[in-house]
């Protein structure tokens, strides 16, 4: 029984680090140039609402 114990409890640790440095690399691609130069003609979330609200037929510069 300790041995399961163990290696289960050793996964979950596993998964813990490894979705801290996950989590901390996704935070550091923003200072990333290339980064920003891509996502900067993608429609993301955060426009994707206005995108979808706009009235038919108006120019994207009258968001």
């Amino acid at each position: 029984m300790n041995t399961l114990w163990f290696w289960m409890n050793r996964n979950v640790l596993d998964l813990i680090s490894f979705l801290s440095i996950a989590t901390n690399l996704t935070r550091l691609q923003s200072l990333d140039p290339k980064w920003l130069a891509i996502r900067k003609d993608r429609i993301t979330k955060s426009v994707a609402g206005v995108i979808m609200k706009r009235k038919f037929g108006a120019f994207p510069y009258q968001l």
